[in-house]
């Protein structure tokens, strides 16, 4: 995978290094793209280079979001909007599952407890 663009190459080349990480040692990254001084036409670039995979994920938080594998499996294009609509995050996160998926220990407990009959309303919001 190849760019000419030199702002491009540097971040393709800290994708391989992000990828390397998780294989060897399991361990996630992410590369926060807001933050990065990129002209949208980079951006545009960068979207091509990487491709769509086969996953996308929405979830509906604080506002939406959207989860979308590339082509490069370890590599997903995050983007999260607050409830107006506005574009709040943007990042390549490297890992096997994005951090954000994954269900956390007190929402499974809720969901128990509905299950069991216990504190109905918690799961409910």
């Amino acid at each position: 995978m190849q760019s000419d663009d030199p702002f491009l190459q540097a971040l393709l080349a800290e994708l391989r290094m992000l990828l390397a990480q998780l294989l060897e040692s399991g361990e996630s990254g992410q590369i926060d793209l807001l933050r990065l001084p990129m002209a949208p036409a980079q951006t545009e670039a960068l979207r091509a280079l990487l491709g769509q995979g086969e996953i996308v994920i929405t979830l509906e938080a604080e506002g939406p979001s959207r989860i979308e594998e590339t082509r490069l499996s370890g590599v997903w294009w995050v983007e999260h909007h607050d409830r107006a609509g506005h574009l709040v995050a943007r990042l390549l996160e490297v890992a096997a599952v994005p951090e954000i998926v994954p269900a956390a220990a007190p929402d499974i407990g809720a969901s128990l407890g509905v299950l069991s009959g216990e504190d109905a309303g918690k799961a409910e919001t």
